[in-house]
């Protein structure tokens, strides 16, 4: 008896991806679990950071300071920039501590700087 290979005339390269031979159905929820579970494993590396904790610098600077303030301050060493993957972060109690401490210092130089303008109009 002779052996007849049908595949071998017939034959589709098999990919992880391709099989003609899986019902469309197989093939979506597949597809589905696939995209879910890269769609999970990215949410987790990017909520790896506490953002209760941590802030990124995007959300400091528009927000609650111009970006040549927030970076001085950076430069002098008044707030510290932390490093996770290829972006950067703040420390919230850290930076709104000094921020606030800025702001009070600055609060009280424009006083001091309006109470001596009050003065020499007052001369």
């Amino acid at each position: 008896m002779d052996f007849v290979d049908y595949n071998r005339h017939t034959h589709i390269p098999q990919s992880p991806m391709t099989n003609p031979f899986e019902s469309l159905e197989h093939k979506l929820a597949r597809i589905e679990t696939l995209l879910e579970s890269r769609f999970i494993e990215k949410t987790e590396k990017k909520d790896a950071i506490d953002h209760t904790l941590f802030m990124p610098v995007q959300d400091v600077y528009p927000r609650y300071c111009s970006r040549q303030t927030f970076y001085n301050h950076v430069k002098n060493g008044m707030i510290k920039l932390y490093k996770f993957g290829n972006r950067s972060f703040v420390k919230r109690d850290e930076f709104f501590a000094t921020f606030k401490e800025v702001k009070v210092a600055q609060s009280l130089s424009n006083l001091k700087t309006h109470k001596t303008k009050e003065a020499h109009i007052a001369q």
